[in-house]
C-alpha cells in the first residue's frame, strides 16, 4: 500500500462524515418558509368606484361597509412544497380614532390556464381572528390580519387569485373608519432542497 492509498484510507471517513453533516444541515427544510410581498398599488379593483381609492400616501383607502373587493392573481410559487398551509397576511393602517374591530374577508380561487375554466366568484372567508380595539386607536397605526389556508384550497393548480373585502356586521367588524391597505404577504413552506452525491475516487 503506497502513501496515496494510505492517505485515502485516513481522509475518506473524515470527508464522508463532513458530507453527512452538511447534507443534514442543508436538507433540513422543515419549518423553512418564504414570503412574497404584493404592493397594494398593484391590486386589481374597480377604478370607477369611490369605495377604494389610491391615497396620497400610496395606500389603498377602503371605506367601511363596502362590498367592493380588490386583489391580485399570482403564479403558484415554484418552490412551494404543496403540502403545508399557506398564510395570507394583509397589512393596513387605521383611518380614525374610534374603538371597534376589524375583520377582513378573503376570496381565494385557483385555475389551470388552457382548461377552458371561467372566472368564478368564490365565497369569502374570514381572517383567523377578529382584530379588536379595546380603546380608541390613533390615526394611521399599522396592524395586520392573517388567513391560514390549507394546501387543498389551491388544488395544486398553477394560477391563484386572492381578493380582499372589508368586514361587515355579520363577521364581527365594528370599525366605522377608513382602512389604508399597504401590502399583502403570501407565506408558504419551501420544498426540501435536493441532495447531490459526490464521488471521491480512491485511486488514480
Amino acid at each position: 500500500m503506497d502513501n496515496k492509498q494510505r492517505a485515502h484510507r485516513v481522509l475518506l471517513p473524515l470527508i464522508l462524515a463532513m458530507m453527512t453533516c452538511q447534507s443534514v444541515a442543508v436538507g433540513a427544510a422543515d419549518g423553512l418558509t418564504r414570503t412574497i410581498s404584493v404592493s397594494a398599488a398593484s391590486f386589481i379593483r374597480d377604478n370607477g368606484s369611490a369605495d377604494i381609492l389610491m391615497d396620497n400616501d400610496n395606500a389603498l383607502r377602503w371605506v367601511a361597509n363596502s362590498g367592493d373587493e380588490a386583489g391580485f392573481y399570482m403564479s403558484r410559487p415554484a418552490d412551494w412544497d404543496g403540502q403545508t398551509p399557506v398564510k395570507v397576511h394583509i397589512y393596513f393602517a387605521l383611518g380614525g380614532i374610534a374603538a371597534g374591530s376589524v375583520n377582513w374577508r378573503l376570496k381565494v380561487n385557483h385555475y389551470t390556464p388552457g382548461n377552458g375554466e371561467w372566472l368564478t366568484n368564490p365565497a369569502d372567508r374570514n381572517a383567523d381572528a377578529v382584530l379588536a380595539f379595546l380603546s380608541g386607536p390613533s390615526w394611521y397605526r399599522v396592524y395586520s390580519q392573517t388567513f391560514t389556508l390549507e394546501a387543498s384550497a389551491f388544488n395544486s393548480e398553477p394560477l391563484w387569485s386572492m381578493f380582499f373585502l372589508r368586514g361587515n356586521a355579520e363577521n364581527g367588524e365594528k370599525f366605522g373608519g377608513d382602512l389604508y391597505v399597504m401590502s399583502a404577504g403570501i407565506e408558504y413552506g419551501v420544498s426540501e432542497p435536493q441532495r447531490k452525491a459526490v464521488v471521491i475516487p480512491l485511486s488514480e
